[in-house]
């Protein structure tokens, strides 16, 4: 899983299988491994804060980009 703005890595994006409880974060270099996955699975949801979630069909081997999310950008409150 890389970001689409700078082509880095993003560490500890979240990656479900669709409609299931099976799912797992990206490593240091955006990668990941699910096993088990069932057969019927078509579609795996990869998330990340500050990032669109994207929806893609699985496959052995895959690449996922992720685009910022401006709009959940400009709603971060920072208190102090």
């Amino acid at each position: 899983v890389i970001s689409e703005e700078d082509g880095q890595p993003v560490i500890g994006a979240s990656v479900l299988v669709k409609g299931t409880q099976l799912g797992t974060i990206t490593g240091v270099d955006g990668d990941f491994t699910l096993s088990n996955v069932p057969s019927s699975a078509k579609t795996l949801q990869v998330s990340y804060i500050g990032m669109q979630t994207q929806e893609v069909a699985i496959k052995p081997t895959m690449k996922v980009t992720m685009k910022s999310d401006a709009e959940m950008l400009d709603e971060v409150m920072v208190v102090a």
